[in-house]
C-alpha cells in the first residue's frame, strides 16, 4: 500500500477479497504447540494445490473455514468426478475425432439439454464472480459437473460413444464442447487442472493456453422449457428407483411397465423424454394413469421373458466389471467362457450375437460343465 502510494500515487488494488479465520476440523485454532497445525507445503504435497483452492473458493467467506485432510477429501472426491468424465472422453474418443468447429443445432434431447445447462452455467458463474460471490459460482459449477454432467448426461449417453452407435459423432461433439468450456470456467479456481485438461483436448488451431482464452460466451442455445421438463423426468426416475429399492428389485431386472400419475405432468407427449425414463428405470412401457394413489407405480410381475433379460444384464455387467479390472480398452477384443446351468444354456445361445456386442468379444463359449475355481459367479433367482 505504501509503495503504491509513494511510487504511483494510487491504490494498489480496487477490491480486497478476505476470509474469516481458518481453524482445524474441530473448530479449534491451529497451533504448533497443540499439534493440530497443518503446514501449507505439507497440505499441497498431500492433497494438491487445486484441491485446496476449490475448498477455499466454495467456503462462505463470512464464516470460519474448518480445514483438515478429512473434510478436504469430500472436495477431492467431487473434483475426481469431473476428472472421471474427462477420462471417459479420452478413453473412448481419439484425437482425430475432435470436432473442428462447434455445432449450432443439436438433435439428441440430451445434447440440447446439457448445452442449455452449460450456457446458463456460464452466465451464472460470470454474474457471481463479478459480484465477488465466489462460493456461489464454485458450488454452481460443482453441482453441474456432479449432478448434471456425470450422474445424468454421461450416465444416459455412455452407449452413444460405442463405435456402432448411430449418433456417436454428435455425442462426441457435445461432450467435447462441454469439457472445453468447463476447463475455461474452472481456470480461475483450479489453474493446473484446467490447463492439463485443456492441453489434452485442444487442437492445433486453438489458443495455446486455457489462461489465454477469452471467457466463454453463453450463446443462444438455451431452452428453459426443456430444462424444466428434464427436471420432471429426473424426479419421476428418482421416485421409481426408490420404489424399486423399497421392493428389493435390482435395477438390472427389466419390468413390464411404470405407471405415472398424470396430474400436472408436462412430458406426456414427448417420446424422447419418455424413452429416457424407460431406459433409466428399466421398464418396457410408461403408462399415464390419474387413478393411481402414488405418483408412480411399478408393475412388479416378472415373466420368464423378463427374468431371462435380467439374467443377461447381470452377466453383461459382470463381464464389463472384469474388463475394467483387467484395464482393457474399449477396442480390446476378448474371449469369454460362460459356465451355466443346463437349463440356461439355450437362452444364452439364442442371444449370442447380442452378448458378443455387449462384451466386445470375438468369441463366447457357453458350457454347462462345473466352473473352474478362479471364475466369477452370478446368482440367478427362480421365478
Amino acid at each position: 500500500l505504501v509503495m503504491s502510494v509513494v511510487l504511483e500515487n494510487k491504490n494498489p488494488m480496487k477490491t480486497i477479497f478476505g476470509y474469516a479465520l481458518v481453524k482445524d476440523e474441530k473448530g479449534e485454532e491451529m497451533h504448533k504447540s497443540k499439534g493440530n497445525a497443518i503446514w501449507f507445503d505439507d497440505a499441497v504435497e498431500k492433497i494438491g494445490a487445486d484441491c485446496m483452492r476449490w475448498f477455499y473458493m466454495r467456503q462462505n467467506p463470512a464464516e470460519n473455514a474448518l480445514f483438515g485432510y478429512h473434510v478436504v477429501e469430500e472436495t477431492k472426491r467431487k473434483l475426481l468426478i469431473l476428472y472421471n468424465v474427462y477420462s471417459f472422453f479420452r478413453t473412448y474418443v481419439q484425437e482425430k475425432e475432435f470436432p473442428q468447429k462447434f455445432k449450432e443445432k443439436y438433435n439428441n434431447v440430451l445434447d440440447r439439454w446439457i448445452v442449455s445447462k452449460m450456457n446458463h452455467l456460464i452466465s451464472l458463474v460470470e454474474f457471481n464472480l463479478d459480484k465477488y460471490d465466489i462460493a456461489k459460482a464454485v458450488i454452481a459449477i460443482e453441482d453441474f459437473c456432479v449432478n448434471d454432467l456425470s450422474l445424468w448426461y454421461l450416465r444416459r449417453s455412455r452407449k452413444r460413444f460405442h463405435q456402432d452407435s448411430p449418433d456417436r459423432k454428435e455425442a462426441i461433439d457435445t461432450l467435447y464442447y462441454i469439457l472445453l468450456t468447463t476447463a475455461k470456467i474452472i481456470a480461475p479456481v483450479t489453474p493446473f487442472f484446467a490447463e492439463s485438461m485443456y492441453q489434452d483436448i485442444c487442437t492445433a488451431t486453438m489458443t495455446k493456453s486455457v489462461h489465454l482464452c477469452d471467457w466463454p460466451q453463453s450463446g443462444s442455445e438455451t431452452d428453459l422449457e426443456l430444462e424444466q421438463k428434464m427436471d420432471e423426468v429426473r424426479n419421476i426416475v428418482s421416485l421409481a428407483l426408490a420404489d424399486r429399492s423399497a421392493k428389493g428389485i435390482k435395477i438390472r431386472q427389466p419390468l413390464a411397465s411404470l405407471k405415472i400419475n398424470d396430474k400436472g405432468i408436462k412430458i406426456k407427449d414427448n417420446s424422447e423424454l419418455l424413452d429416457l425414463i424407460k431406459d433409466e428405470v428399466n421398464v418396457k412401457e410408461v403408462i399415464f394413469d390419474g387413478t393411481i394413489k402414488n405418483n408412480v407405480e411399478l408393475d412388479t410381475r416378472i415373466t420368464k421373458e423378463l427374468r431371462d433379460q435380467g439374467v443377461m444384464r447381470d452377466i453383461v455387467r459382470l463381464v464389463q466389471d472384469l474388463r475394467k479390472k483387467g484395464s482393457l480398452k474399449p477396442e480390446d477384443k476378448i474371449s469369454v467362457q460362460l459356465f451355466v446351468p443346463e437349463n440356461e444354456k439355450k437362452m444364452l445361445e439364442n442371444n449370442k450375437e447380442l452378448l458378443l456386442r455387449e462384451f466386445r468379444a470375438k468369441e463366447i463359449l457357453i458350457d454347462s460343465k462345473k466352473q473352474p475355481l478362479n471364475s466369477y459367479e452370478v446368482k440367478i433367482k427362480k421365478v
